[in-house]
Order: C-alpha cells, then structure tokens, then sequence
C-alpha cells in the first residue's frame, strides 16, 4: 500500500486485499487475525469513511470480495470489526 502511486481508496475491496498480501509476504506467520477498528456506517454504508474518495467505506460484500480475491492462500483465525457507527 505504500508503494500506491497515490492514495489509495480505503473503502475498496482490492485496497483491502492488496494491504493482507503486503503484510503476509513481509511478516510470515502460521497465524492471522485481522481488525477493522473506527468509524463506520454500518451494514448499509460500510466501515470507515475515506475522505479522499467522497467519503467510500468498506462494504461487507466488498470484504467479501477481498477474503475471496485472497483466496485459500491467506486464512485469518479472526476478524474483528469495532465501530461507534458514526453516531
């Protein structure tokens, strides 16, 4: 993600994968877990908001997307979502 040639959208499901595989391919382990942690909207306007993309959030269906893009190659023994829904 670093890497990105500029900011990357934070409420899209490759940013998401594309973070997993940057972080697995530099920190082996034989274990995973993963945590979505701050504002969110809910089932309907997803996790987070990024502001540099007219306020995109993560959807459900779009981590959906992510976990099978990542396919069987990364498995996450947890994945936590924390959120005040923006209220």
């Amino acid at each position: 993600i670093a890497e990105t040639a500029g900011p990357a959208n934070m409420g899209d499901a490759g940013t998401l994968a594309a973070f997993v595989n940057y972080c697995t391919e530099r920190f082996p382990a034989r274990h995973y877990g993963l945590l979505f942690w701050g504002t969110g909207g809910g089932p309907v306007w997803g996790f987070g908001s990024d502001e540099l993309n007219g306020g995109d959030g993560l959807l459900l269906s779009e981590m959906r997307e992510a976990h099978e893009y990542l396919g069987s190659s990364r498995s996450f023994g947890k994945v936590v979502v924390m959120s005040d829904n923006g209220g």
